[in-house]
């Protein structure tokens, strides 16, 4: 803080002595032109300069100085022998144009005051308002991890139990109470992934390093790891233009194209080849990605609904999944400042765009 104080006071003292330089300056050239030119109406740009001083009447100080000097410049050359009707008039003119600077300057001085007053009260309550809602996401994130692996716990009791009548036990079972066991465990799975589906969520973003990410690399690699549900659906996946360095979130990013590359395998029509192209573009300081498909598609009242967590358009008999996958893409791409949307035709398919800051 001394520190500060110390060098907005060297600051200080440069600028009055560069202020007292230029004035001298003037009142010297001033002394040696003639009276009938008003020269000393230059005094101006000295009160315009004490916009940068400190201190809220530094330009009326500054002005009566002037006008002070602009009186024994008068004075001096006003001689017999030297006498001009123009000296009086010039004179007067010079202290007016002076003051009409410093009315300006003092109310642009206190106008511009006004305004930093404003913003300062203004950055006070964004900075108020952001660490209010740092902190209620953190909050937010630390129940969800909790109340999840709370619920783990229970969980895996009644999996264990479960599993051990549907073991030792079902001979002596009949057919309904067969069915209820495996409801049972149908439905504590469908919990299980719902959990780990909710951690998944609360965890994006908890790891704030970005580094230059490779996105032909990565969608190869992604393709290997889902080689197998590939080549179960006979997919034909094609790659356009990608970004070969672009700042990301890498395992966010290789989330992201995972889920969307899953869905469209997922939600194929029957008896049609899945067939995705996946591509991007360069618009206004953005890269748009693209992810189509020519799957069963979505209707237009449903495509805000799909990103909105927990949120399913088919029963989990006809589409398995939890319905957190879009909720995962679109928290990935808001935490990269961007945008995602998707553009759909029912019995046609879709395409998923997002945009990331390039």
């Amino acid at each position: 803080m001394e520190a500060r104080r110390t060098s907005n006071r060297a600051q200080n003292i440069i600028l009055f002595s560069v202020a007292i330089l230029f004035t001298l300056v003037i009142f010297f050239i001033d002394l040696n032109v003639p009276q009938s030119i008003a020269f000393g109406a230059v005094y101006s740009m000295i009160i315009l300069y004490s916009w940068l001083l400190p201190g809220k009447n530094t330009m009326i100080y500054a002005g009566i100085v002037c006008t002070v000097l602009v009186i024994t410049s008068l004075v001096k050359s006003n001689s017999p022998e030297n006498h001009n009707s123009l000296e009086g008039v010039n004179a007067i003119i010079s202290i007016i144009v002076i003051w009409i600077c410093v009315t300006l300057v003092a109310a642009a001085k206190r106008g511009y005051e006004g305004l930093e007053k404003v913003l300062e009260k203004l950055e006070d309550k964004v900075f108020e308002r952001t660490k209010d809602l740092e902190l209620k996401n953190k909050e937010l994130e630390q129940f969800t991890y909790i109340a999840s692996h709370d619920l783990q716990e229970p969980l895996r009791t009644v999996t264990s139990f479960a599993e051990l009548l549907a073991t030792n036990y079902s001979q002596h079972l009949d057919e309904n109470g067969k069915k209820g066991i495996q409801y049972m465990l149908k439905a504590t799975e469908r919990m299980k992934n719902l959990i780990k589906g909710l951690l998944d969520y609360s965890r994006i973003g908890s790891d704030t390093a970005m580094k230059n990410v490779d996105c032909n690399m990565m969608l190869t690699e992604i393709m290997e790891d889902l080689a197998t549900a590939i080549n179960a659906n006979q997919a034909d996946i094609t790659i356009g233009n990608l970004p070969k360095d672009i700042k990301a979130h890498d395992l966010e990013l290789r989330q992201l194209f995972q889920n969307l590359i899953t869905n469209a395998l997922k939600f194929k029509k029957d008896g049609v080849q899945p067939k995705i192209h996946i591509s991007s573009s360069e618009k206004n300081n953005y890269r748009l990605f693209s992810v189509k498909d020519n799957g069963i598609g979505i209707a237009k009242e449903h495509r805000k609904k799909i990103f909105k967590i927990f949120q399913r358009l088919h029963t989990a008999s006809k589409f398995s999944g939890t319905g957190i996958g879009l909720a995962h893409c679109q928290k990935i791409v808001e935490l990269h400042r961007g945008k995602i949307w998707v553009e759909s035709e029912v019995g046609i398919g879709s395409t998923f765009y997002f945009s990331i800051p390039a």
